[in-house]
């Protein structure tokens, strides 16, 4: 099966800003990201399930540093985005291409059919692009390049045209040759150590060991080795190069000694030694015995933060029941993690050093299949107790006990003794972990359950939102909301105190954990925050704007500034000026606008790096074009803001692109460009509302 991923890496020295930077875009789900340091990068990896690769080149965009995001693929293949390069490149590594020369017998017969289109936005197909110059001369090298994913890739028209005069065998050489030198490239301009004769030699396969070539990370791996990223890439190489010999066995092997028991049962059987059971105060609570293990709701919310609660579950049957109990011992695995098992004559127990481990879980689960069928037949007379206990405190110390009928678990006894409506309220809450919203019974509760929220930095990343009494959760894989909730609900029914004060304690030191984060945040942002004037130059609706002076940008290799400088004064622009938003201050914005007023040319850079140019129009049924190397942005049709995203290309390629897209926008859409203000004051003015236009996180 192949391994799919995003490798991400920055050249950065700050982890708490980088791992706040992408909590914030990812969610908090990525504090649990482990992030290595090595070379003077910061690395992750991170699944293609659930991840964006646009959100990670965001991150890696707001972090103003040179950067890479490399994202693979099944079919054998992986993109690569170089951050910090003019125009933010992406190339696709297909690797039937690089990992052997293609034989001429092989591109003489290529036969790939025709690429799947992808299903295009009715709302943007009027911006897609037509056929390129020179048109399908070389119908096997059309199909090559479509099949190779080179369809994605930004290849210059002249190139492009180039390779369709050539025989396939010698268009295919030159393209490859082509997008590993381009590769080297953009390491060299976004100011990335290398090696370029080993990049190229690992691009080309050329050093790889078979283990990596039979991987279907292909040369991912030792191309983030020789890029100096280290970690788990240094082992992978290391492994492929020096494989475990595996002696032939020659004698009989004294058996290893077993693994020590898991002591899960003991220690919360003592904890409870001398409790006596009580019968329920009301009326028995019938449980369906698939969803046993929610009964370790109650203790769990008496449970202090970082004390494991252990669960016992027994199963006793009367003596003359042995015979038609029958367990089927094959099916008890002993020695499992976190789980213990004991089976005697009339009982059977199992132990969780963790609650966690079946929180929530049908006891299909963990039981396996052919205890779980001997379940479903047992006789009268067998009886389910489970018994729960954390070190501290001692309110989680709890018995729960009655018997089994048919596919219920009948609840009758419990220590300490509760009245059924406690339990009954705390169960109903367990079967609700899983949602993400609940509604307070009045503003008293609504504000009791916010000021918890409020003070716990833990309950904050949640990204609450709230809309009259009704508190909602984005992000609650675990169920916290819920745990809130109940907590406020059984407050003056079932002894929380010692909980309560925990969670005010670790609340209070969460707090002053990122209080001081975010104060190495704000300096490290001030550090890095780009020069401007002090006084104000606008005051937008949206942010704040400083007239600014991109020449202070004296980490910059000067070499893109000067080629797009001279692109767009070629085309006709005239240099407006240069400007710094408070909502994105690392950034500073360069721009021109052409001698017809219609369009604005635009080069963003931060400190260290350039980020994007583009260029930008507005028309008179108030939509917007912006053509950009930036490749993080999409188009919100239903907003009237389209993007024409075309990474790599320079400036005149890149303009042609926008006039070609203003053509679309008169023809399809019968509106002309309006007139844009060719002051610094009226380009500011322009962003502001571009502002108004954009998602708010």
């Amino acid at each position: 099966m192949a391994t799919r991923l995003h490798a991400t890496a920055i050249r950065h020295d700050h982890l708490d800003e980088v791992r706040r930077t992408f909590v914030e875009l990812l969610g908090p789900g990525f504090e649990g990201v482990e992030i290595t340091a090595h070379g003077g990068w910061l690395s992750f990896c991170t699944s293609v399930w659930g991840v964006n690769s646009k959100n990670l080149l965001k991150g890696l965009c707001a972090l103003g540093r040179p950067g890479l995001n490399f994202t693979t693929e099944d079919d054998s293949r992986w993109y690569g985005t170089v951050v910090g390069a003019p125009g933010q490149p992406t190339f696709i590594h297909e690797h039937s291409l690089y990992a052997a020369t293609p034989s001429a017998e092989w591109l003489a017969h290529y036969e790939q059919p025709e690429p799947e289109e992808e299903e295009i936005d009715p709302a943007l197909s009027f911006l897609e692009e037509p056929p390129p110059p020179g048109g399908p001369r070389n119908a096997p090298l059309d199909r090559f390049l479509g099949a190779q994913g080179f369809a994605g890739m930004t290849i210059p028209d002249e190139l492009r045209a180039r390779l369709l005069a050539l025989p396939i065998t010698e268009a295919v050489l030159e393209l490859r040759q082509w997008s590993v030198q381009s590769f080297i490239d953009a390491l060299a301009a976004a100011q990335i150590p290398h090696d370029p004769e080993a990049v190229r030699a690992t691009l080309l396969w050329e050093n790889l060991t078979p283990a990596e070539r039979d991987s279907s990370l292909g040369n991912l791996p030792r191309l983030l080795s020789v890029l100096g990223l280290g970690g788990q890439w240094d082992k992978f190489v290391h492994e492929s190069e020096h494989p475990e010999q595996v002696e032939p066995e020659t004698c009989e092997l004294e058996p290893s000694p077993p693994p020590p028991d898991v002591d899960a049962i003991a220690p919360v059987l003592a904890r409870l030694a001398g409790t006596s059971l009580t019968p329920l105060a009301d009326q028995a609570l019938n449980l369906p015995l698939d969803r046993a293990a929610r009964i370790t709701f109650l203790a769990d919310l008496a449970r202090v933060e970082g004390q494991p609660l252990g669960v016992v579950f027994t199963f006793t049957w009367p003596a003359d029941a042995e015979r038609k109990v029958s367990l089927p011992a094959v099916e008890i695995h002993a020695n499992e993690e976190e789980v213990q098992w004991i089976v005697e004559p009339g009982r059977l127990r199992v132990g969780f050093t963790e609650h966690e481990t079946i929180n929530d879980c049908k006891l299909s689960d963990w039981l396996g299949k052919k205890v779980t069928q001997w379940m479903k037949k047992l006789p009268e007379g067998v009886r389910l107790e489970v018994a729960m206990a954390a070190a501290e405190p001692t309110t989680t110390h709890q018995r729960f006990a009655g018997p089994i009928k048919g596919k219920d678990w009948q609840v009758e006894e419990s220590y300490p003794a509760l009245p059924g409506d406690v339990l009954r309220e705390a169960l109903d809450w367990s079967a609700r972990t899983e949602k993400s919203s609940f509604t307070a019974v009045d503003e008293a509760e609504f504000e009791a359950i916010m000021r918890v929220i409020r003070r716990d930095p833990q309950l904050t990343n949640l990204r609450i939102k709230q809309k009259g009494l009704k508190i909602q959760a984005d992000w609650d894989v675990t169920g916290e909301l819920a745990r809130v909730f109940a907590r406020q609900r059984l407050r003056d029914r079932f002894d929380l105190s010692a909980q309560a004060a925990a969670q005010s304690a670790g609340a209070a030191k969460r707090r002053q954990e990122r209080r001081e984060m975010m104060r190495g945040m704000v300096a490290a942002a001030r550090a890095r925050s780009a020069p401007h004037d002090a006084a104000i130059l606008y005051r937008g609706k949206h942010t704040l704007f400083w007239a600014s002076d991109f020449m202070l940008l004296d980490q910059l290799e000067p070499e893109p500034r000067d080629q797009f400088t001279k692109a767009v004064t070629d085309l006709g622009f005239t240099l407006v000026g240069d400007f710094v938003a408070k909502k994105f201050r690392d950034f500073v914005l360069r721009c021109w606008i052409s001698d017809d007023r219609k369009t604005y040319a635009i080069m963003t850079a931060k400190r260290s790096l350039y980020l994007s140019i583009e260029f930008f129009t507005r028309f008179a049924n108030k939509m917007t074009l912006t053509t950009t190397t930036n490749s993080s942005v999409d188009s919100r049709p239903k907003k009237g803001v389209f993007y024409k995203v075309l990474p790599g290309l320079g400036g005149a390629e890149l303009h042609a692109k926008h006039v070609w897209g203003i053509q679309q926008f008169e023809s399809k859409h019968g509106t002309q460009p309006v007139p844009l203000e060719p002051t610094l004051l009226g380009v500011v003015q322009e962003f502001d509302q571009a502002l108004g236009r954009m998602p708010q996180r």
